[in-house]
């Protein structure tokens, strides 16, 4: 399925008659990734028995092959260095039925340090994705996202933001972008278009729990999927609201050192009595809702597209 016939598989790109169904999940951010790539990698002797393989962070930013740069960056020099990941990435899929890549930062970034957030979501991932699976050789393949209420989201890319440093207040970090006008369809009918991208699967990241066997099914077949069960916890917490504030004082006097964030949420840490930092009016949070409600309604029986619900 797709907007387009995807290019027909040959030696010259996938280096064997007999290529893999590649499943390249995307992220996207603090929507549960790490929880479902952990999941999966537990399992990894029974992945092993049924001739699946999975490649994740664990193997993609550097420790083997390093993924995110051959996405990132356009130009001579960067298709050069993707030639060598390419013969890499042949050798890891080599032998398997079934590839399941999966690294968020591979659509590109929702947050960094400069001192606002993005007015759209993920503005070049489509590109990012084109540009991998170009110089991988990848003639087809199946991808996964994993979308979330965009007001929720930016209040947790805040939160991560924090991490990487240095402190800025969320009013600031938010100032030049409104949750209510940024849409997850515009970003699935980009990805949509790639001529290599024969399915987009989306589920949204609150109905993650009920649907994550499914999801395995997905990414690493049935056969391996009905034998996972699910890592306990979330792996990934967000900051408490007594966290952040501990965080906003430290930088009042003049003090957010390295690890500063994580520090505070070992002190405060989110449970019954502390809640998660939550800075957004509760009639915003409604708003947000009917619009992320609508904007997935577009993509409902679009060709190509398969949105899963529970």
């Amino acid at each position: 399925m797709g907007s387009s016939p995807p290019a027909p598989a040959s030696s010259a790109e996938t280096g064997t008659h007999n290529a893999p169904q590649i499943v390249l999940h995307v992220g996207a951010h603090k929507t549960a990734s790490t929880h479902l790539q952990h999941t999966i990698r537990s399992q990894g002797w029974r992945l092993r028995r049924q001739d699946v393989t999975f490649l994740g962070p664990h193997m993609l930013r550097g420790q083997i092959i390093d993924l995110e740069p051959v996405a990132r960056d356009p130009g001579l020099l960067p298709f050069l260095r993707a030639l060598r990941m390419r013969t890499g990435f042949r050798r890891l899929c080599k032998g398997h039925k079934q590839v399941f890549v999966s690294d968020e930062n591979l659509l590109g970034g929702t947050y960094s340090l400069r001192r606002v957030a993005p007015v759209r979501l993920y503005p070049d991932g489509a590109q990012r994705i084109g540009r991998l699976l170009r110089r991988l050789g990848i003639p087809r393949a199946k991808v996964l996202l994993a979308v979330r209420d965009p007001a929720t989201h930016l209040v947790s890319n805040y939160s991560q933001r924090l991490f990487a440093g240095p402190f800025i207040p969320f009013d600031e970090y938010v100032k030049a972008t409104d949750p209510l006008a940024l849409r997850w369809s515009q970003v699935a009918e980009e990805i949509l278009a790639l001529p290599r991208v024969e399915e987009l699967v989306i589920w949204r990241m609150e109905d993650y729990p009920r649907l994550l066997p499914q999801i395995l099914g997905i990414a690493v077949t049935e056969g391996v999927a009905r034998w996972m069960k699910p890592l306990e916890g979330a792996r990934h917490q967000g900051l408490s609201a007594r966290a952040h504030e501990q965080l906003a004082a430290w930088a009042a006097e003049g003090q957010f050192p390295p690890g500063a964030a994580r520090k505070a949420r070992e002190m405060f840490p989110k449970s019954g009595d502390v809640t998660a930092y939550a800075p957004l009016e509760p009639e915003l949070l409604a708003q947000s809702a009917l619009a992320y409600a609508e904007d997935l309604r577009r993509l409902e029986g679009r060709p190509g597209i398969t949105l899963l619900r529970p």
